[in-house]
């Protein structure tokens, strides 16, 4: 068992973690103005591999067997589904708004929880989850009360929260998994299985990429795999409860950046949803324990 780390190294290692998730979701969202959602899914894990690599070879335990080959398989159908929903949520709603859609993940947690792992499910957690969804609701209001089925908020929205579910439900399964080998060789496996299941759509949404492109797929695929190999450093070397509040720092930083790079203003709408879909998460992670936290598309 790892020994927690003194100081503000952990706090520090998540922090960075978290701002590297969300300028990855900015520069995804740029990218879906030019390409395919699945050409994007694809370059995201291949390039993600590439920077899982070196962590994968200097991790101590096994590496690859058969059971993490057939688990990290599994892992990666549901990442695939996650990620593509929320990158064409991206393409269609504010920054800032899927971002906060996203946090209703830990939510769903732990209903999976409950079907896979067989633990309880707290009265505050039935709580929280209404809470949360009322923040959705109320994001999505204007649509929901003309019947607009079909507009963006609406449709973003159900992509998102598609994606929180495929999330969370990764989120269990690594909890699930993780006994086998060590965070670095589960993201690296993960991402190896969802590149090798995306690169084939590249026959039908290939799109030439010129230097800036590949570039920013390099960057995306880096922060994105250092970012989780950072995150599961940092929460297997402080209290989880010290560190699990930290996740919504995204938020901010999604919302600057739909404003600097998107010139998205976030309506007053999706600040209440926000509040009350954070609320209700810390509400439940006050009563009941952190889990590990994450982001769809991640």
């Amino acid at each position: 068992m790892l020994r927690d780390v003194p100081g503000p190294l952990p706090a520090i290692a998540v922090l960075v973690a978290f701002f590297g998730l969300a300028a990855m979701d900015a520069i995804i969202k740029g990218l879906t103005e030019a390409f395919h959602v699945a050409h994007i899914v694809a370059f995201r894990y291949a390039f993600g591999a590439l920077a899982a690599l070196p962590f994968f070879l200097a991790a101590r335990g096994p590496r690859l067997t058969p059971e993490i080959a057939r688990q990290s398989g599994l892992r990666a159908v549901l990442i695939v589904v996650t990620a593509a929903s929320f990158f064409y949520a991206l393409s269609i709603i504010p920054l800032g708004e899927a971002t906060a859609l996203a946090f209703t993940a830990p939510l769903f947690v732990v209903v999976f929880a409950r079907i896979l792992l067989g633990e309880p499910i707290p009265g505050i957690a039935i709580l929280s989850i209404l809470i949360g969804l009322g923040g959705v609701a109320v994001m999505v209001w204007r649509d929901l009360a003309v019947l607009d089925f079909g507009s963006n908020a609406i449709v973003g929205a159900g992509l998102v929260l598609l994606a929180a579910v495929g999330s969370s439900l990764v989120m269990v399964l690594t909890r699930l998994h993780s006994l086998q080998a060590e965070a670095s060789v589960i993201v690296f496996c993960q991402t190896v299985a969802a590149a090798l299941l995306t690169l084939p759509l590249l026959v039908f949404t290939w799109r030439p990429m010129d230097g800036i492109d590949v570039l920013m797929f390099v960057v995306v695929g880096t922060l994105g795999s250092v970012s989780h190999i950072a995150l599961a450093w940092g929460f297997s070397r402080a209290n989880a409860a010290r560190l699990s509040p930290l996740e919504y720092s995204v938020l901010p930083w999604a919302i600057l950046f739909g404003f600097l790079f998107f010139a998205e203003i976030p309506a007053r709408e999706t600040l209440i949803g926000a509040v009350l879909i954070v609320g209700a998460c810390l509400l439940m992670l006050g009563r009941q324990g952190p889990g590990r936290p994450g982001s769809p598309g991640d």
